[in-house]
C-alpha cells in the first residue's frame, strides 16, 4: 500500500527547495510569499549551511541598502561609469573578495549593480582599480 506525504509536508518540501535554488534575497521574499503558512516547516527542513546561506543573502541585502552618512560637503567623490572596472573595498563578502575587480553594470544614484554580485553596493565602499 502507497502512502501519499501530507499536503503541508509536500509544500514545505516545494518551498524548501526553492530557498535551496534563491540567489538573492528578493528571491527569497518571492519564494516566501507564495508559501507563507509554510515558511517555520520549510525552514526545519533545511540544513544549518543552508539556513546559513540565506543568512548571508539577508545580510547582503540589509547591508547594500542601509543608510550611508552624507559625506562632507568638501568631498569630491566621483562617480563610476557603466562599463568601469572597481574594487568592492568595504564590507565585501569573503566569499566574493577573490572575484575582485567588478565590472559596474548599472548605476541607480549612490547604489552600483555590479557583474557576478546579486546585490547592489554602495558607492562608499567600492574604490577605483
Amino acid at each position: 500500500m502507497k502512502t501519499e506525504a501530507h499536503p503541508c509536508l509536500v509544500a514545505a518540501n516545494q518551498l524548501a527547495d526553492k530557498l535551496r535554488q534563491c540567489q538573492s534575497w528578493a528571491e527569497v521574499e518571492s519564494s516566501l510569499a507564495a508559501y507563507p503558512e509554510h515558511k517555520t516547516d520549510a525552514w526545519q527542513l533545511m540544513d544549518a549551511d543552508e539556513k546559513s546561506r540565506l543568512k548571508e543573502l539577508k545580510k547582503l541585502s540589509t547591508e547594500a541598502l542601509a543608510p550611508e552618512p552624507t559625506p562632507p560637503a568638501s568631498t569630491d567623490v566621483q562617480a563610476f561609469a557603466v562599463g568601469e572596472r572597481v574594487i568592492w573595498q568595504h564590507g565585501c563578502p569573503s566569499h566574493l573578495q577573490s572575484w575582485n575587480p567588478f565590472v559596474v553594470r548599472q548605476v541607480e544614484g549612490e547604489v552600483y549593480w555590479l557583474d557576478w554580485v546579486a546585490t547592489p553596493v554602495r558607492r562608499s565602499k567600492l574604490i577605483w582599480e
